[in-house]
């Protein structure tokens, strides 16, 4: 009981930076992060879908990342905050472009090439590796992750400031906003 009372006003202040993003709210959640993250996708009533296809999908669905639609003002968004609000269990993003869309931009970065070690899995929907990654891209590379994407904003190391990445003319710039 004492995380939930001493996380509230965390997440209060990190939902309220979240409702000043003036484009729609996505999420891509990663149900391998935690149990408890495929339920609530299953039972949270936003639009939400897989980002892996066919056999994977159904396979892997326990452990597959999930995107999801976070309508303004919905109690989703504040749900969800107090569940995974320092939690590692996701990134969230802003964009004006229809949701299969993103799905099908988010989709081509799930594997990447890696120099010398072949195909590998991308988890950049862990806040921690967006966060480590985004700094290190390119304009080039930025551009081209971001894509439809205006903003991503992530939960900073264990949840005590919200950070938010955007794509320059010069690369990737953040902005951090220290949660009480």
């Amino acid at each position: 009981m004492t995380d939930v009372v001493s996380s509230a006003p965390r997440d209060a202040h990190a939902l309220a930076s979240l409702d000043r993003e003036s484009l729609p709210l996505y999420a891509v959640l990663d149900a391998a992060r935690d149990d408890l993250v495929l339920p609530w996708v299953r039972q949270c009533g936003a639009d939400t879908l897989c980002l892996y296809d066919g056999w994977q999908a159904q396979e892997l669905s326990d452990v597959a990342p999930y995107l999801v639609a976070l309508p303004r003002g919905s109690e989703v968004l504040r749900d969800l905050l107090s569940r995974a609000w320092g939690q590692s269990w996701g990134v969230f993003f802003t964009s004006a472009e229809p949701m299969r869309e993103l799905r099908r931009h988010l989709r081509r970065f799930l594997r990447v090439q890696v120099e010398g070690r072949g195909r590998m899995l991308f988890r950049y929907y862990d806040p921690r590796v967006l966060r480590a990654f985004l700094p290190t891209c390119s304009l080039e590379e930025a551009n081209r992750f971001f894509g439809p994407i205006d903003a991503f904003v992530v939960e900073g190391h264990a949840g005590e400031s919200v950070m938010r990445f955007h794509v320059t003319h010069e690369g990737v710039a953040s902005e951090i906003e220290p949660l009480p």
